[in-house]
């Protein structure tokens, strides 16, 4: 890792032993940068004060990407009239989205983090900006043991988009704004009608995509068929093809629904936990996000 702090173009203090953090918040993330400062005294009298830091990363297959501008619990404030030796933390919080992303930005690689300070110097005469840049090498080893600790390994977290990529009609328009509803029904606890909302969601989707009314029946049908109970010129579950079985699972979503969508006498169910409700309206979004 490389990186200083300059006034004039004249460094004043040089970063080593940079340690980086990772640590839960209630639904977020907080990604920590610490560093140890030293400097020698100079006559030649110069003082910096540091606020932030843009933080970037990449790996050596992507791009660069934003994740934010952190913050110093307090400005870092130094003057070489005597010898520096400082320690301070850039403290920046990530949405578990954010980290999702970063997540598949990295797609199991070595990052590298860049720091971009920004603060005012001078040396009595001069006051410019300060903007310098720091790297940090992070080997993906080090960053899976971070994601551990933080606990983020115990729970998958995805970002599924709520529709198609590319321009959509009007009628997968419909589709995402019942989505949402079946959303609203998941966070106010209604979880019986979150699911039932989730088959219709399902359900016209999978008309949009196959342009069939009953798209799904022929799916279960072929799933439930086994090789030895049918005839050679017959197609049996085994026969079935990639995306015949991908097709199948959101088949069988839709019959797991099949019960929030009618009343007792038709044998119907509303008692559906957060989980139940959770584990639908997740599959339903990636459902969409896949036609």
């Amino acid at each position: 890792m490389v990186g200083n702090i300059a006034v004039n173009s004249i460094n004043i203090a040089e970063i080593n032993r940079p340690q980086v953090g990772l640590k839960p918040l209630l639904g977020a993330y907080e990604l920590s940068f610490h560093f140890s400062l030293s400097g020698a005294q100079d006559e030649r009298e110069k003082w910096a004060v540091i606020h932030t830091a843009r933080i970037q990363a990449k790996t050596n297959k992507s791009s660069i990407h934003d994740l934010g501008l952190a913050q110093l619990e307090t400005p870092l404030s130094l003057k070489n009239d005597r010898p520096i030796n400082e320690h301070f933390t850039f403290y920046l919080t990530l949405a578990a989205s954010q980290l999702s992303k970063l997540e598949d930005m990295r797609d199991g690689h070595d990052l590298e983090f860049k720091l971009m300070i920004k603060g005012r110097g001078g040396d009595g005469q001069h006051e410019n900006a300060v903007h310098d840049e720091w790297r940090i090498e992070m080997p993906r080893s080090k960053w899976i043991g971070l994601l551990k600790q933080a606990g983020y390994m115990d729970i998958m977290l995805l970002e599924v988009p709520m529709l198609p990529k590319g321009q959509v009609s009007d009628e997968w328009i419909d589709i995402q704004h019942d989505l949402e509803e079946a959303q609203r029904h998941f966070l106010n606890r209604e979880y019986a009608a979150c699911v039932s909302q989730c088959r219709k969601v399902i359900e016209e989707a999978g008309h949009q995509s196959f342009g069939e009314g009953d798209w799904y029946n022929p799916l279960l049908k072929l799933l439930g068929t086994s090789p030895r109970s049918t005839k050679k010129e017959e197609k049996s579950r085994s026969d079935m093809n990639k995306e015949e079985r991908q097709n199948a699972i959101w088949a069988s979503l839709l019959h797991y629904t099949h019960q929030s969508h009618h009343g007792k006498s038709r044998g119907g169910e509303k008692s559906y936990t957060r989980k139940d409700a959770q584990v639908v309206l997740t599959l339903t979004a990636t459902f969409v996000s896949m036609l």
